[in-house]
């Protein structure tokens, strides 16, 4: 009863590890340029952000300071 759980709980273990390395054949091998494309954009891409500023407020709502 013991060895067939474990033997259950091997073969589990053994399709787990075989599905993650799948995944990893998948995104290193087969999707390379898709994802050296988008590393690329990432690191060169220039967004603008908008700011927001607000009120700065003690612990007991006094403000401290407004933006103007």
């Amino acid at each position: 009863m013991r060895t067939l759980r474990l033997r259950r709980l091997a073969i589990v273990f053994l399709v787990v590890i075989a599905v993650l390395i799948a995944r990893l054949f998948q995104l290193q091998i087969l999707e390379h340029d898709l994802w050296t494309e988008t590393a690329r954009n990432n690191r060169t891409g220039k967004y603008s952000i908008p700011f927001q500023r607000g009120r700065i407020l003690d612990r007991n709502g006094v403000i401290l300071a407004v933006d103007r």
